[in-house]
């Protein structure tokens, strides 16, 4: 009976562990995104945010599913860079636990 619990365990451990890293994953390719198609354009016209604690977590989620920015900026992404570009806004966002300038770390 050990023995089930323990590969039981294992196995929640290892679910848990592999959402984490698909998660920080998406972080790491949000702010390669944020850096190659935000921030040059951001710091250029001096205009909108130019860190991800400019907005809380909320904001971003509306401000990236109303797809707003891709009518004005002319920039399309896949679903699978804004699931990306929202992780890592969301992680440094103004309501987050380390909000920060977007991009520098």
């Amino acid at each position: 009976m050990k023995l089930y619990s323990k590969g039981k365990a294992l196995i929640i451990f290892m679910v848990v562990a592999g959402l984490f890293a698909s998660t920080a994953f998406a972080a790491v390719r949000g702010k390669e995104l944020w850096r190659a198609q935000c921030v040059s354009c951001h710091e250029t016209k001096n205009q909108g945010p130019k860190a991800a604690s400019f907005y809380a977590g909320i904001q971003w989620e509306r401000f990236l599913k109303s797809n707003r920015h891709e009518k004005i900026a002319r920039i399309t992404l896949s679903e699978e860079d804004k699931s990306a570009l929202l992780e890592y806004l969301k992680a440094f966002a103004a309501d987050s636990d380390s909000p920060e300038i977007a991009g520098i770390r």
